[in-house]
């Protein structure tokens, strides 16, 4: 996905999606109002929650959140950004702990929860239903 760039411009998309679309079919990427980066990729974004990166193109050290483990909006996240299943996903995490490379993200339960983790955790980034998207965080990117 292209990254946004400009203000206006997230601006319109999010008002385009919020009137011409079911949000609750996409996936807001949303980010603690102090991190400074206006977007972030498909790509930046795998690497980020595969613990590849840890940082955005800016530098600005970001810290992912999870939502919980079975949770269809965490099934469909990785689908979409890492075209990568459930069982696939343990499986590397599995690998990368036993040898010392990292763990996974920590996780939340749902929507709301990951809305005020968001919101009170500078540098932290996580994801939820379109249809929950409110002020209290920065829109990094809508996932269809």
């Amino acid at each position: 996905m292209k990254r946004l760039n400009h203000p206006i411009a997230r601006g319109a998309m999010l008002l385009a999606l919020l009137f011409t679309s079911p949000l609750f079919a996409a996936i807001a990427v949303i980010a603690h109002p102090g991190v400074s980066d206006v977007g972030v990729t498909n790509e930046e974004l795998e690497n980020l929650y595969m613990g590849r990166s840890h940082s955005l193109p800016s530098g600005t050290e970001v810290t992912p959140i999870d939502q919980s483990d079975g949770s269809a909006i965490r099934e469909t996240f990785y689908r979409r950004v890492a075209d990568k299943e459930q069982s696939a996903l343990k499986a590397y995490w599995s690998k990368r702990m036993f040898t010392g490379k990292g763990k996974p993200p920590r996780t939340v339960e749902g929507d709301e929860a990951m809305l005020k983790e968001v919101s009170s955790t500078p540098g932290a980034i996580g994801y939820i239903s379109g249809d929950k998207l409110n002020d209290q965080v920065k829109l990094l990117l809508i996932i269809p």
